[in-house]
């Protein structure tokens, strides 16, 4: 299982495909040449979620949606935009 839920354990799609992309971003900026064993990462991922893979692989293939919510929870908080001051 990879979960990067760190606060709790997710069996939502949405969330095993962020933490697919998450891993994979890690991946790549720290072993670019990495990619092909990202690959192989991925197959036994893939094989080992059997069916759930379908809606996981799905989001991951969306991406767009991923990055925007990784970035949310990654930016810092500018709190004068929660307080208006």
């Amino acid at each position: 299982m990879i979960d990067f839920g760190l606060a709790y354990t997710s069996s939502l799609a949405e969330d095993k495909a962020v933490d697919l992309y998450v891993l994979e971003r890690a991946f790549a900026s720290t072993h670019p040449e990495s990619e092909p064993s990202f690959g192989r990462v991925m197959e036994g991922y893939q094989r080992k979620m059997g069916q759930d893979w379908t809606l996981i692989g799905r989001r991951l293939e969306q991406g767009e949606p991923l990055e925007r919510m990784v970035d949310f929870f990654s930016d810092p908080i500018d709190k004068s935009e929660i307080t208006g001051t």
